[in-house]
């Protein structure tokens, strides 16, 4: 696993901080979690593995055995503001799943925006899906091979059944803040419960580590595939017709590559494309400017 992100220098500032909840990186023995880890059986213990972590030496695995399911701790929240943060490492030709829940323990089970998918059934490489939120079924970018960060931010600073959330995966907005924090049907849950990590299938393969739980909220760090000579912006991003590109310097040109590296198309002097014939999946889009050139990922569907 390589981990092309840079770490954060003052890691015991996040634990020692008067807003911390817990930070685990998985350093404790095997079989052996803080209290934040369990649920009541059939929950327990994360299995542990050790060696190319995203921090320390070891991680957190959901193997690919369709059973394993171990639920974080949140806290059952039913007021205040909080964020989650944690890293992921999903390998190429794998999938993984997990959840959230509205109830610590969690019992019949609660899932407040449904499912959470990456590369739900092996069909869709690099593409992750929350499936029943209030904007129905979202769609984001997650990279393979490579360690990658998920931020949960909820407000529940007027009550749970008003409450709102924001998610991000490897540095995107894929849910925007002010989201209501429900289902498609507009349910609230009874609380933010905790996250469900479970083995969906015999394809399963999910490592996580570095996990920072505060009240309050995280933004995303910056890691080397963000740095950009240019900034700039897509939208709407998943986007099925045209993409607009938003960028402060003039566009000399844009070019877009699939996920292999080959480019698939270009233009000259514009700020829109249409991308309507592309086929669904992950690109990159390269916007070459005066000041340099600038890329960034995109989602046809």
């Amino acid at each position: 696993m390589k981990n092309k992100y840079l770490m954060a220098m003052v890691l015991c500032f996040c634990m020692l901080g008067a807003n911390a909840q817990f930070y685990d990186d998985m350093e404790w023995p095997a079989g052996n979690c803080p209290a934040h880890w369990g649920g009541g059986p059939p929950f327990g213990c994360p299995p542990i593995g050790v060696g190319n972590a995203h921090s320390g030496v070891q991680y957190g695995y959901i193997p690919d055995d369709g059973t394993t399911d171990v639920v974080l701790d949140l806290g059952s929240k039913v007021a205040g503001e909080w964020g989650l943060k944690f890293w992921m490492f999903v390998p190429l030709g794998k999938e993984a799943y997990w959840n959230l829940q509205g109830e610590y323990p969690v019992g019949a089970g609660q899932w407040i925006v449904g499912n959470i998918y990456f590369n739900r059934d092996n069909t869709s490489p690099g593409v992750g899906e929350i499936d029943d939120t209030a904007l129905g079924s979202v769609m984001f970018a997650f990279p393979h091979d490579e360690w990658f960060e998920i931020i949960i931010n909820v407000d529940i600073s007027s009550g749970i059944n008003a409450s709102t959330w924001q998610f991000y995966a490897d540095g995107v907005e894929a849910v925007p803040a002010g989201t209501p924090f429900t289902n498609g049907s507009g349910t609230y849950p009874t609380s933010l419960g905790g996250v469900d990590f479970f083995s969906i299938n015999s394809n399963n393969q999910l490592y996580i580590d570095t996990f920072d739980y505060i009240n309050g909220f995280h933004t995303p760090s910056l890691g080397i595939d963000d740095v950009s000579a240019v900034v700039f912006s897509v939208v709407p991003n998943p986007v099925a017709n045209f993409l607009r590109i938003h960028s402060q310097e003039d566009i000399i040109s844009l070019k877009v590559y699939n996920i292999i590296g080959r480019q698939v198309m270009e233009s000259n002097n514009s700020d829109i494309m249409d991308v309507s014939l592309l086929a669904d999946g992950i690109y990159v889009i390269e916007v070459t400017t005066p000041k340099g050139i600038g890329l960034q990922k995109f989602i046809k569907k």
